[in-house]
């Protein structure tokens, strides 16, 4: 009994001694896989320096900031020329599993195996004629053995006061996940207070809270909110936007909405305030066309072309996909309401394809014909007088031409269908004859 309990002891040490080696190597070969997805997905170059020892590895890996903005296009043009020589730079301690001895970090697995624990500390590098701050992000990351990952993050604060801005943002805390090949990822993070404070304008923001996931690229979820915000003379108390995308079958749907206690400007307060926007049978691939065209206008005005040349380019490309993206009869419905001290203003939109049968761009009267926009508006009648009838804006000049009296409010109920418009019921043309006659 006591040699089969000291055989036993003695296998339990020597894995324990053992193991760790063997899933360095693994670890090793996991953050080489994780390295090469982000090459990949966002085309940069990433120098990666491993040494793996028995129990623990470092590594040091670096990259150029500039190699982000050219694969996004991200003001090609407008960038300061010292941005282009930002580094980020990280330093890393990897513990091997199964059970690392040490703790990185509070919510570090510490019952469940590990591939690995790694601390991430990523300095991003400015030159002096930018910042004088150098931005520090610590991040823990547990590896387990099928290659998801969970691990948690913290962004130092920051204060800045010179001659013309003062600036303070107080520590970030947040956490992550993502599977192996990054298909599946979430991340949230709290941001308890951020301040910038110029001479002619001031920016503040209370508990900010941030949160995304992302499920097999296939459902999206993003959520953020805040209890205050300031910029300048508006102001936004509790807000919350919630927003989430999923596609089937080469589908996209989307839906956002926005809810707010009060709103406030120059012209007074309002609330609450609720906004939705949903949309529905969208072809993904004419949307990802769509982006590569305005990536690929971007690179062209980079290259110092005439802008209005590169929007003519985009809107050229954009209606020749207009067939294949009315293809599925796509519908986006909008619904907004907005309190106020004697009543609320109320819109609902619905625009919609009815024909699924639009083959070629030169079909434009089945196109016109196919479309079906719906557009109802309330306004009390000390709104109306405040921003509609009170503006010489053209377009608020048009909609007090529309907007009739309904009680102690003003309306607009708006129909396009069969390529005719109607408006509160009746025929409705922005030209009349002379004889006044409404035509269309």
């Amino acid at each position: 009994m006591k040699k089969t309990l000291a055989v036993l002891i003695f296998t339990i040490i020597l894995i324990a001694l053992i193991s760790p080696f063997f899933i360095g190597i693994a670890a090793e070969k996991q953050i080489g896989k994780q390295i090469s997805f982000i090459e990949k997905e966002n085309n940069i170059s990433v120098s990666n320096a491993y040494k793996r020892n028995w129990f623990t590895s470092s590594a040091e890996t670096t990259f150029s900031l500039a190699e982000i903005f050219n694969a996004y296009n991200i003001f090609p043009k407008r960038m300061p020329a010292g941005f282009k020589d930002i580094i980020i730079k990280t330093r890393s301690e990897i513990i091997h599993g199964p059970f690392p001895l040490k703790r990185f970090y509070s919510k570090q697995p510490v019952f469940k195996p590990v591939l690995s624990v790694t601390k991430n500390v990523t300095k991003i590098i400015l030159p002096p004629d930018i910042s004088k701050l150098n931005p520090t992000v610590t991040t823990y990351i547990s590896t387990f053995p099928d290659g998801n990952s969970v691990g948690a993050f913290t962004i130092p604060g920051a204060n800045l006061l010179d001659e013309d801005v003062e600036m303070k943002i107080s520590q970030i805390d947040g956490e992550m996940s993502f599977s192996p090949d990054m298909s599946s990822r979430s991340i949230s993070f709290n941001l308890p207070e951020f301040l910038l404070n110029e001479k002619s304008s001031k920016t503040k923001i209370d508990n900010l809270k941030f949160s995304f996931q992302e499920k097999k690229k296939e459902i999206s979820k993003l959520t953020i909110s805040f209890d205050n915000f300031l910029f300048g003379k508006s102001k936004i108390k509790n807000c919350a936007l919630a927003a989430s995308t999923k596609e089937s079958n080469g589908l996209l749907a989307f839906e956002m909405k926005i809810d707010a206690e009060e709103g406030e400007d120059e012209n007074g307060k309002a609330g609450p305030i609720e906004f939705s926007l949903t949309g529905k049978k969208i072809n993904k691939d004419a949307c990802n066309q769509i982006i590569s065209l305005y990536k690929e206008m971007n690179n062209k005005r980079g290259q110092n072309q005439d802008d209005k040349i590169a929007n003519v380019f985009l809107i050229t490309q954009v209606l020749s996909l207009l067939p294949e993206i009315l293809s599925e009869s796509p519908e986006i419905i909008l619904s907004n309401k907005i309190g106020t001290p004697d009543g609320n203003v109320l819109l609902d939109a619905q625009l919609k394809i009815s024909d699924k049968n639009i083959n070629e761009i030169k079909d434009i009267r089945q196109i016109i014909n196919s479309i079906i926009f719906n557009l109802s508006m309330t306004f009390p009648e000390s709104a109306a007088q405040k921003y509609i009838f009170m503006s010489d804006d053209p377009q608020k000049a048009l909609a007090q031409k529309m907007m009739i009296k309904d009680g102690e409010n003003y309306k607009l109920d708006l129909i396009y269908k069969n390529a005719e418009l109607t408006v509160n019921g009746q025929p409705f043309s922005l030209f009349e004859k002379e004889n006044n006659t409404k035509q269309f």
